[in-house]
């Protein structure tokens, strides 16, 4: 059975043909209208004693139309000059109508397949911007039609954590959904048919929430403890940065969760970085802005330090950090660094 692409192809082949046959019309139009400017006719002289008609050569033409000057007649007429236009403008005008009738058809038109594969609205970042607006433009779904929604495919789930399987929003790109579990493992499905792609497993356990970030052909994302970059057509790993947490970290609690609990938050990358932050951890959480080719660290910051000698839990942040026109970077942080009695005592 021949793909949604493939169809496409055939169709603006077809499309190409016509414009083909379009341009050699209007070529002859144009040639017609030089020859009868130049005074040149297209009419040809019966060969002497064999019947025969045969075309005049250039001298020929040009002795005739010097005879026909000379007697005072036009070297086109009227009638020529129509039947001329009329031959040439009833193809033209026929491939005129097919072009504006027919093309949007072959354009639109397919197998049951293809007219049911469903059309996705870009959704590549988390929030579907970087001004995390989550509004979606160019959307079928609407008011009118969201009772009409019914399941297209389903996929078991079954990695394991403290909070379920998945916490994440899936990403979507040419017709590719980007997943992430909660045992940090991620995964391309196509759209169409819900079948898996490829997959990249890191079984390694996270609180949430994670999940992944495309940005031109790259697939951004974390475990509990590290930053890596895959490849979005193979699940290729391009790089990772396993020295974000402090080695003084690494052996703390992390909040509730333990080692699950430091790197929760699904990537923003903008203008070539990468923008990722912690949960709350004792003495604040962190928040580091990577390179986005290489992965190496560009800067990073306590978003809640403790003034009480790392005694408490807090700071960090949950969700994506929103990324100014000019370049500014908005990141809101999600726990207090004390208890809320305390904090409004001093």
């Amino acid at each position: 059975m021949a793909t949604p692409t493939d169809e496409t192809t055939e169709r603006l082949d077809r499309l190409t043909r016509v414009v083909d046959r379009l341009e050699t019309q209007v070529g002859r139009l144009t040639a017609l209208v030089d020859r009868l400017a130049a005074g040149e006719t297209a009419a040809e002289t019966k060969a002497s004693g064999n019947g025969k008609h045969r075309r005049r050569g250039p001298i020929e033409d040009a002795k005739h139309l010097r005879d026909v000057a000379e007697e005072g007649e036009s070297p086109a007429t009227p009638l020529i000059i129509t039947l001329g236009l009329i031959l040439l403008l009833i193809p033209l005008a026929a491939i005129m109508i097919a072009a504006v009738v027919f093309v949007p058809r072959w354009l639109t038109s397919g197998d049951d397949s293809s007219a049911s594969a469903p059309v996705a609205a870009p959704w590549a970042i988390p929030n579907g911007d970087l001004a995390n607006t989550r509004v979606t433009h160019g959307s079928p779904i609407s008011a009118s039609n969201v009772s009409q929604l019914g399941v297209a495919w389903t996929q078991p789930l079954t990695a394991g954590s403290v909070y379920g399987t998945f916490a994440a929003n899936p990403v979507i790109s040419n017709g590719v959904v980007y997943l992430q579990d909660l045992a940090s493992n991620v995964w391309a499905t196509s759209l169409a048919t819900g079948k898996v792609l490829w997959r990249h497993n890191y079984n390694s356990k996270s609180l949430g929430p994670n999940g992944v970030t495309y940005v031109n052909g790259v697939l951004y994302g974390e475990t509990a403890s590290y930053a890596f970059a895959l490849d979005a057509k193979t699940g290729h790993e391009l790089w990772r940065n396993t020295t974000l947490i402090p080695a003084a970290l690494t052996h703390a609690s992390g909040g509730e969760g333990g080692p699950s609990f430091f790197i929760d938050m699904q990537p923003q990358v903008a203008n070539g970085k990468v923008y990722l932050a912690s949960a709350a951890l004792p003495g604040g959480g962190l928040a580091w802005a990577l390179d986005a080719k290489t992965g190496k660290t560009l800067w990073t910051f306590n978003t809640a330090p403790d003034p009480t000698s790392k005694k408490f839990v807090g700071g960090g942040a949950w969700d994506p950090p929103a990324i100014a026109p000019d370049g500014t970077v908005y990141l809101g942080t999600a726990n207090m660094y004390q208890p809320y009695a305390e904090a409004v005592a001093h």
